[in-house]
């Protein structure tokens, strides 16, 4: 059985020093793809770079709500264009994050629909992150479907949620936030 690691930032400044080592023993357990998702669009052009150098490693391109503060409208348009030029797995990470108190709601919801829209336009399963906001996620789902599904990752809502992502064509990662 080949495993696929769904969301692993591989690309984080705290891989630097053995990067290459956990690749390994990524490979060595039997883990046979590994998605890497971003979460600002600094983040994209890396982990282009990442994943051609790594045939094992695929790309997703996103915004990160917890970097609401470094993504601006330009960058959904950003986005747009870098999904038309550059091949990807998913959009991703994307969601909504109620567990910070400084959360703007608006804007978040606002990035987060627009990327809906992005996997839709493109064809794309998303990567969600949610935490303390699942019946939001849900609710931006309904009213913003996306046809391929997606991953909600370190899911930890209820079995009622979890049966809702699943009716909309969602799986689950599991693991800690």
């Amino acid at each position: 059985m080949t495993l696929i690691d769904t969301h692993c930032h591989l690309d984080a400044a705290e891989f630097d020093p053995d990067r290459e080592a956990v690749l390994h023993a990524a490979r060595a357990a039997g883990v046979g793809l590994q998605v890497i998702p971003a979460v600002t669009e600094a983040t994209w052009q890396p982990i282009r770079d990442l994943c051609a150098a790594n045939p094992d490693l695929k790309p997703a391109y996103g915004l990160h709500p917890l970097y609401l503060d470094e993504h601006w409208q330009e960058h959904i348009q950003a986005l747009e264009g870098w999904l038309q030029q550059e091949p990807a797995v998913a959009i991703g990470e994307i969601g909504l994050d109620f567990l910070t108190t400084n959360h703007d709601f608006a804007r978040q919801l606002n990035a987060f629909i627009a990327q809906l829209d992005l996997a839709r336009r493109f064809d794309l399963p998303v990567l969600i992150h949610a935490r303390k906001a699942h019946d939001r996620v849900l609710w931006a789902l309904r009213r913003h479907p996306v046809p391929r599904g997606g991953i909600v990752h370190a899911f930890n809502g209820s079995e009622q949620q979890a049966q809702h992502y699943q009716d909309l064509g969602f799986c689950f990662g599991v693991g800690g936030q």
